[in-house]
């Protein structure tokens, strides 16, 4: 692993492969989930789609990739097309995206690494240069724990959770009703993407004022299950983890941050309805 220079500026980009499809079910299922399948034509699938976005730019180390074990088949042919060695974060079980992303941030806290940009694995993303325009831009931002990638909402919906700036500074809303989220729209509020930057140091400080014991049985986890490059956790100890959300375990429950609106066209193809709108349909994958 090239991770020789912690000083030099660069971001760790960690990349979520742990979702099960469970929006999207029947269609898809916990044993290949969206992101493990070419939604977009060409020769590789949203998870490598999404690895090659890391590798065509200058602003970041070798990726960091947390999976679920059972998932590791999928993992494992993409890398091969790798020239760095990756860091491996293979999860027991699923326990949605607070663990993942603690552990991620205690991962760049031990290594001395200054910022972190978590990335979902299972979006469509255009326009490369504007995109890594956009994530350098909230690297600059370091006064906060945590910047947000918000989406400019193209109608009011109940899919997603809502950022705006209020006097009292970040305000997130996970998944509101659809008249609520009408009026968040219209008070400027952005879709979360699922896309967000971490100040390492700031975020574990800010961390361990809403949830120091969760935070400190993560960096445990963490401490405690070094390897070359590759990290195992014992089951019964990774499942006293919460299973709850990033955005409920830390979003919710802090006014800290910075909202950076994205100017790259998104789509988190979590519906039907969502990959009409790019001319994907089911029937044509071999799911």
């Amino acid at each position: 692993m090239k991770y020789d220079a912690f000083e030099n500026g660069l971001i760790l980009p960690v990349l979520l492969c742990g979702g099960e499809g469970k929006r999207l079910r029947p269609l898809l299922g916990a044993e290949k989930p969206k992101q493990f399948l070419n939604l977009l034509g060409g020769e590789r699938n949203l998870f490598g789609v999404t690895l090659s976005r890391t590798l065509e730019s200058t602003l970041f180390l070798p990726p960091f990739i947390t999976a679920n074990i059972r998932h590791k088949a999928y993992i494992d042919l993409e890398l091969t097309l790798l020239n760095e060695e990756p860091v491996l974060f293979w999860e027991p079980e699923n326990r949605n995206t607070g663990a993942p992303v603690l552990m991620a941030a205690c991962y760049a806290y031990i290594r001395g690494i200054a910022q972190l940009m978590i990335l979902p694995c299972d979006h469509y993303i255009d326009d490369l240069g504007v995109f890594h325009s956009d994530i350098r831009q909230a690297s600059n931002i370091t006064e906060q724990p945590i910047v947000y990638l918000g989406i400019p909402p193209d109608q009011p919906s109940s899919d997603f959770g809502y950022i705006g700036v209020g006097p009292d500074g970040i305000g997130f809303h996970e998944k509101p009703q659809r008249e609520f989220a009408r009026c968040l729209i219209k008070n400027g509020a952005l879709w979360n993407s699922g896309m967000f930057l971490l100040n390492t140091e700031r975020f574990m400080q800010s961390c361990s004022q809403i949830d120091a014991a969760t935070l400190g049985r993560a960096f445990s986890l963490v401490k405690g299950s070094v390897g070359s490059h590759e990290y195992y956790f014992d089951e019964m100890e990774y499942s006293k983890m919460p299973s709850t959300s990033f955005d409920r375990f830390y979003c919710e429950r802090t006014s800290e941050g910075a909202l950076l609106e994205a100017s790259f066209a998104w789509n988190d193809l979590g519906s039907p309805d969502r990959l009409k709108r790019h001319n994907l349909r089911y029937g044509s994958q071999n799911v």
